[in-house]
This record gives C-alpha cells, sequence and structure tokens, in this order.
C-alpha cells in the first residue's frame, strides 16, 4: 500500500529531477517483468 506510492514518487522525482528517465522507464520494465514471473506481487517496488 504504502510501497507502491513510496516507489511512485520516488519514480516522479526521478523523472523530474531530470536525473535519468530511463532509470524510471528501467524500474518499471523490472517491476513489470517481476509480475510476468509472479512475483512481483509481495515485492512490487523493492
Amino acid at each position: 500500500m504504502g510501497k507502491g506510492y513510496e516507489c511512485r514518487l520516488r519514480c516522479f522525482a526521478y523523472t523530474h529531477k531530470k536525473l535519468n528517465k530511463h532509470l524510471c522507464q528501467f524500474k518499471k520494465s523490472l517491476d513489470e517483468l517481476a509480475d510476468a514471473l509472479g512475483c512481483g506481487k509481495k515485492k512490487k517496488c523493492g
């Protein structure tokens, strides 16, 4: 609940500060991959 929000905030911070948009996109891809493997629901943004 809180972790997903925290991760989204961190992702937004990366994009907003223009640190590296690819970092955010890469993290999202990893989360999607974890979901596909069936382990993303427990550790959504670990």
